[in-house]
């Protein structure tokens, strides 16, 4: 099967199930099992309310201390034999709750239990999601697979896309999807000396220090947009220090303490632990603080732009559709993250075609064992 046949019938699938959505498949199976009850489990469940959302009535361990008919957080919790045999009369979902679930993913592959990534239900219940099969049924996704500029971005897209709406129809995990290089160092495109750059969610400046190091210092200037002010300082020293390790001067670098958006304004966002760091979104409910956005095309209209870079957690579409004039001026190489929403697999790449036919469009992804990292390249 070719890869576009496998995404096509993926998406069917999809579509006559539901199953692009995670809690639409919760909502169909009898049990929905959280896997593993330590601490991925304390720290997420009752916060996330999984109980509720995912409608998770059941609970499991493999330490027979925990499981055996115990209860935790209100559920009972079974062994793994035990969730094995009520498979056979009920339909059955997991949610491994531990913190390297490959193994685990494995093992269920071959009993045959059904299972969502961790990740994948952090991601649906943050962005909100739709879930209705009239909202699936408007993607464009195979359209995009048509557009893609090589086989490695057809692979990529395919296999990325099945592991979230069908998973069944994936022929590659992430593990066997990721390459390196995220941004600059891809087969997409090459940095040039003398780059006009824009860092949409710069966080500490991390990625700038990487854009510094490829291209030696040899750039013109960087525009940098952070949006929350504990990382915002940080910026500021981080570059600092980058002023002298490079020898540049200071006016290279315009930071701003604002996200970008497809208008000029305030917005509140929210502010969550999500595995290691914390995650800032436009999108969260929980209210921690305001925020000014810049519309792009306002600030810097007349400026010359070779690249742009966005990860800001969702809000990337709405960036670019205030980066319009930008984008059909200056026509700028484009690395835009795709994976915090299902929908921008297919609304980023379209409205970024629609703006400028002539963009070959390039998808890799970025981070091994999740769905994390999965990046749109536009070069012309």
């Amino acid at each position: 099967m070719d890869h576009k046949e496998r995404l096509k019938r993926a998406v069917e699938y999809a579509k006559k199930e539901g199953s692009f959505s995670k809690i639409n498949m919760a909502e169909k199976a009898d049990i929905v099992c959280a896997w593993g009850v330590g601490k991925f489990f304390e720290d997420a469940f009752e916060k996330w309310d999984f109980r509720n959302i995912m409608h998770v009535n059941l609970l499991c361990d493999s330490n027979k201390a925990k499981c055996g008919g115990g209860v935790i957080s209100g559920l009972r919790c079974v062994s793994p034999d035990e969730l094995i045999e009520l498979s056979k009369s009920k339909r059955v979902l997991v949610i491994p709750f531990i913190g390297d679930p490959l193994k685990l993913e494995l093992d269920l592959i071959k009993t045959g239990l059904p299972f969502v990534k961790l990740q994948d239900c952090f991601f649906e219940i943050i962005a909100n999601m739709e879930r209705s099969k009239e909202w699936f049924d408007k993607n464009n996704i195979l359209d995009v697979y048509d557009w893609l500029a090589d086989e490695e971005s057809k692979r990529v897209y395919t296999n990325v896309l099945c592991n979230r709406i069908a998973p069944d129809f994936s022929e590659f995990y992430y593990d066997a999807l990721y390459s390196e290089g995220e941004y600059f160092e891809t087969s997409a495109f090459r940095i040039e000396d003398e780059e006009c750059f824009i860092d949409c969610g710069a966080y500490n400046g991390d990625t700038i220090e990487r854009f510094l190091d490829i291209t030696d210092g040899h750039v013109r200037t960087i525009y940098a947009f952070e949006m929350d002010k504990e990382n915002y300082r940080e910026l500021n020293q981080n570059v600092a220090n980058m002023i002298q390790k490079y020898n540049l001067s200071s006016e290279v670098f315009n930071l701003y303490n604002a996200g970008v958006w497809s208008e000029s304004g305030t917005m509140p966002y929210g502010k969550e632990p999500l595995g290691p760091k914390e995650s800032f979104s436009l999108l969260k409910s929980e209210i921690v603080d305001y925020t000014d956005l810049i519309k792009l095309d306002d600030l810097l209209k007349d400026k010359r732009v070779s690249m742009i870079k966005m990860d800001i957690e969702g809000a990337e579409y709405k960036a670019l559709e205030g980066a319009k004039k930008i984008i059909l001026n200056n026509r700028p190489k484009m690395a835009i993250c795709l994976y915090h929403k299902l929908q921008d697999f297919w609304e980023i790449p379209t409205y970024i075609k629609s703006l400028v036919p002539e963009y070959k469009i390039y998808i890799r992804h970025h981070q091994k064992g999740g769905m994390g990292g999965t990046v749109l390249y536009a070069v012309i």
